[in-house]
């Protein structure tokens, strides 16, 4: 493809202007009695692979006294990086041969708040940001078929909203517990590749 055709969101044109740079919010979901809600709930089961709402992180803002403004990249830390990495051997085989993996639940509700919330960009530590397998019941069946409903299209291409899957926020989120600071600066610098349609975020929190 030409470069006079490329898409002007593809991966090279972020990397000509230097990627995103914005205030960064961090949401830790991975307990809810510590982020999410005010009840001694256990951590996500990661071995099930759970599906998140939005419900979830408006709790998390909450309790961390933190919000969203406009053009913020929002990471999400529920842990389930943090479980893979540490989990033994077996486990993992079964998860990746299942494809199962803790995400938000493929809804019209999420894809609401991203946009409401005017983002710049969405990074969990999982797999797909999206709960892996898609739910039977996705509000995307119809307009997604050839992903079984994923909702990747219609937040990537729909909404505009680049992805980030798989950050290992582990360490991240530990240090904003242990701060009480849930913002800082963070600079993505994907790779310049004409036409690309994905990039290692190459990702640095200042703080």
């Amino acid at each position: 493809m030409s470069p006079t055709r490329t898409s002007p969101r593809a991966t090279h044109a972020w990397a000509s202007n230097c990627g995103p740079r914005h205030r960064w919010p961090d949401e830790d979901c991975s307990s809810t009695s510590t982020a999410c809600s005010a009840s001694a709930a256990p951590r996500l089961d990661h071995a099930a692979g759970p599906a998140l709402t939005p419900d979830l992180l408006d709790a998390a803002l909450d309790a961390q006294g933190s919000r969203v403004e406009d053009g913020d990249l929002v990471l999400v830390h529920t842990g389930w990086a943090q479980w893979y990495l540490t989990t033994d051997p077996a486990t993992r085989a079964e998860t990746r041969q299942s494809r199962r993996a803790t995400g938000f639940a493929q809804s019209r509700d999420f894809a609401a708040w991203c946009w409401d919330h005017r983002i710049a960009l969405m990074a969990t530590d999982t797999f797909a940001v999206e709960v892996l397998p898609v739910l039977p019941d996705s509000d995307f069946l119809h307009s997604a078929p050839e992903d079984a409903g994923m909702m990747h299209q219609e937040l990537i291409a729909k909404l505009g909203l680049p992805l980030g899957e798989l950050w290992n926020l582990t360490a991240l989120a530990a240090d904003c517990r242990a701060t009480g600071r849930w913002d800082s600066l963070l600079t993505v610098k994907p790779l310049h590749l004409t036409g690309g349609v994905g990039s290692p975020a190459n990702a640095t929190a200042l703080r």
